[in-house]
């Protein structure tokens, strides 16, 4: 091949590149499918060798079978034995999925968190469960998907949401893992509100110092650094008090957590165990969200559609966002609705689609979140914006390379799903 040929076959630009990329994603995929195949038909022939099924983690056998891929390809046995199961549930549970990722639809981390949520559904909901999942896989991204999917199974399994929740709190623990350069990762399992609480809260006192004079460090550090002193600082570990034999800590600063718990109405009478949405963190079980919503201070008590009477609208009377329309507008968008940004809508700046200067007026259909990253994108790169005019709050986003893109308010509130559930002449509780 000479210089010309090869000159020729170099690409012409940017959007051919980003091609090429996408090409080959597809070819990882269908890899990755295939692979699966090759890990199931292995296992299968392991079973056959040694007469016990493959999937039967806790076998000496099948531990001999992790080790032998492991070997093979330089990975931990965990790793292994997460390519075993995923391989298993693929082929035998959710064979779409497979056909879907060996056709390039989405990424090997699209299959492999949708099938990490079956062992969790009844055996009766997982066919139902692909069926709904697939659609919402494609163009979506591995976080967004994931929180999806925390959703449906929540919806496809509530009936035994409190017992699985139960079961999960047995593994709740604190890990430390090192990292280069005299670092650690600190990993703390715990309940969701309870996670939720905790870095709400530690946002909530680091802000503050953040804006102070003269401060160089980052949100991220301060919250570290809070951490450290909360936990390590004699003057500001919390106090233990004693009550009736036990040890129980009290906070000694005056800042208390407030987060959103969604709690639809039958749910919070005990009549009903459709799960509630915990901000930052997705659906909790039914008993955990009475608990959370019955007992704890601080929090909003929001229905499962905005309530009557928010006001949707100002017009071009003004410029700030009221409180009521910046409420509803943080439940409709739950997140920040740049493409793959999962930061919570609280934290974000309500933007105007079209800017106040060139005309834009402050209602729901010309608003939305953006954090102050995706913010400062929108309104200084080639990246454009536009919201659709139904009020149901979809944006279509533009690339500078002329990709398009749309992103959705979370479910339920976009929509406006109306409450159908009530009892026969029961009064609403409020």
């Amino acid at each position: 091949m000479d210089d010309l040929e090869r000159e020729a076959m170099r690409p012409s630009g940017a959007r051919e590149l980003l091609s090429m990329m996408t090409d080959f994603a597809r070819r990882e995929a269908a890899f990755a499918a295939a692979r699966y195949r090759l890990a199931y038909g292995l296992s299968r022939e392991w079973e056959s060798d040694y007469g016990v099924p493959a999937d039967q983690v806790s076998n000496v056998t099948i531990r001999a079978l992790r080790a032998e891929i492991a070997a093979a390809h330089s990975m931990s046995e965990n790793e292994a034995g997460g390519l075993l199961r995923t391989a298993s549930i693929l082929v035998r549970d959710l064979p779409r999925t497979l056909d879907e990722l060996e056709e390039g639809r989405f990424s090997d981390r699209h299959a492999r968190v949708i099938a990490d949520a079956v062992p969790s559904l009844p055996a009766e909901a997982v066919a139902r469960f692909e069926e709904e999942i697939l659609p919402q896989a494609y163009g979506s991204t591995v976080p967004r998907l994931a929180r999806r999917i925390r959703t449906l199974v929540a919806r496809l399994s509530a009936a035994t949401a409190s017992e699985r929740h139960a079961e999960a709190l047995t593994r709740r623990g604190v890990w430390l893992e090192a990292e280069p350069d005299g670092m650690v990762l600190l990993l703390h399992r715990t309940s969701a509100e309870n996670g939720v609480a905790i870095m709400d809260r530690l946002i909530r006192i680091a802000r503050p110092i953040v804006s102070s004079e003269g401060e160089k460090r980052s949100i991220d550090q301060v919250m570290s650094d809070v951490l450290d002193d909360l936990l390590l600082d004699e003057g500001a570990t919390l106090p233990i008090t004693e009550a009736e034999g036990a040890r129980q800590p009290t906070l000694h600063r005056g800042v208390r957590p407030q987060i959103h718990v969604t709690v639809p109405v039958l749910t919070a009478l005990g009549r009903s165990k459709e799960p509630a949405d915990l901000e930052g963190y997705g659906p909790i079980d039914a008993e955990t969200a009475r608990r959370v919503a019955g007992t704890a201070s601080g929090f909003y008590r929001i229905l499962t559609e905005p309530e009557t009477g928010v006001v949707l609208s100002v017009g071009r009377t003004q410029y700030e966002v009221p409180a009521a329309l910046r409420r509803y507008l943080q439940l409709r968008d739950g997140t920040c609705r740049f493409i793959g940004c999962n930061r919570q809508a609280k934290y974000c700046d309500v933007d105007h689609t079209i800017a106040w200067e060139d005309g834009g007026d402050t209602s729901a259909g010309n608003l939305a979140h953006f954090c102050r990253g995706h913010h400062r994108v929108k309104h200084a790169t080639r990246w454009k914006v536009e919201q659709s005019g139904d009020g149901s709050g979809v944006l279509d986003l533009t690339s500078p390379l002329g990709n398009r893109y749309q992103t959705r308010p979370r479910d339920r509130y976009g929509r406006g799903e109306p409450m159908t559930e009530w009892l026969a002449d029961d009064p609403p509780p409020f």
